[in-house]
């Protein structure tokens, strides 16, 4: 799909990120005792990416959704990657390999 502003094609995350980003929350849930791949990273995207509002169509009710990194270009993935690699360190003192 091309971007509407600059005209380049835009192309999703590669499969080196998400290989790396999944070893990424293996080590994170074993660091913090999750039980769940999907918990850690749930709780991950949120503290570094926040979440967002959308309005239920059928209700007109503010809800709040997390982002997902399945829609994130290379661009932004590797951005969102770095922030959690400096934060996991700074913060928790764990490592990333």
């Amino acid at each position: 799909m091309k971007c509407p502003q600059c005209g380049f094609e835009k192309t999703g995350r590669n499969m080196a990120q998400n290989a790396l980003f999944h070893l990424w929350m293996k080590v994170m849930a074993d660091e913090l005792g999750y039980p769940s791949l999907e918990d850690v990273k749930r709780d991950i995207k949120r503290q570094i990416l926040g979440t967002r509002e959308v309005a239920n169509r059928i209700t007109g009710e503010i809800q709040y959704e997390d982002f997902q990194t399945s829609a994130m270009t290379k661009h932004e993935m590797a951005g969102f990657m770095d922030k959690v690699k400096i934060w996991a360190l700074a913060e928790l003192n764990v490592y990333l390999p």
